[in-house]
């Protein structure tokens, strides 16, 4: 039940904020990107590579895909106003689990925050986040 509350408020959040957007800015909810290093994104886990992103307006869900493969659909945790120059995917380390946090689309004002991966596989030391900041391009380019 909790999780389709959460489900709930950030799909309507994120409706909320898109309709703001206008129709001009559509092309910030798709891009592709190149992971140089393997990331947890939600529940799927990526390897270096190129990868295309489309976001839904209506429900929020983002749909990572490799080639023509799916490779999931990722809810985010919560959803902002942020303008930053250029649209850019936001990845956090923590004790060497590498996983994206932010997904910034700057043409429209929206930042969508992601829950980093449970590094409780992994032997967690008292460390520093250390940040990366990848560039997404348009389709096209």
């Amino acid at each position: 039940m909790k999780n389709l509350k959460h489900f709930l408020f950030a799909s309507l959040a994120l409706v909320l904020l898109l309709s703001c957007v206008g129709p001009a800015n559509a092309q910030g909810l798709a891009g592709k990107f190149t992971l140089p290093y393997a990331a947890h994104w939600g529940k799927v886990t990526l390897s270096p590579g190129d990868y295309r992103f489309r976001m839904e307006r209506t429900n929020g869900l983002v749909y990572v895909e490799s080639g023509r493969a799916n490779l999931g659909m990722i809810l985010p945790a919560s959803v902002g106003r942020g303008y930053t120059a250029g649209n850019s995917i936001l990845v956090t380390q923590i004790a060497n689990v590498k996983s994206v946090r932010e997904l910034r689309l700057g043409s429209s004002g929206v930042v969508l925050y992601f829950t980093p991966a449970n590094p409780s596989n992994h032997k967690v030391v008292q460390t520093a986040e250390t940040r990366y900041l990848i560039t997404i391009l348009p389709f096209g380019e």
